[in-house]
């Protein structure tokens, strides 16, 4: 794949698991949610996996607190990093 077809599957993979945390009537969504991500990884090393899982998880994590922004911007940040 691209790059930029990797990084959107990954956001879509990452939006499609956040929504049903903001909206619980989208509760279906999250048994679809991984399906691009697992098209990304397909044939892929395992550090390439790794990188890929890892700018998942940041935007997974940056979705679902988002909330914490309005405590302190770094520490948000560097959790949602962490």
């Amino acid at each position: 794949m691209r790059p930029l077809r990797e990084y959107l599957c990954l956001a879509a993979s990452a939006t499609l698991l956040v929504l049903p945390y903001h909206f619980a009537e989208l509760w279906a969504l999250a048994f679809v949610a991984l399906v691009p991500y697992f098209f990304v990884l397909s044939g892929k090393p395992s550090s390439e996996a790794f990188k890929s899982s890892y700018f998942l998880g940041f935007l997974f994590f940056a979705g679902i607190g988002y909330w914490i922004v309005l405590v302190n911007a770094l520490g948000f940040l560097v959790l949602a990093a962490y």
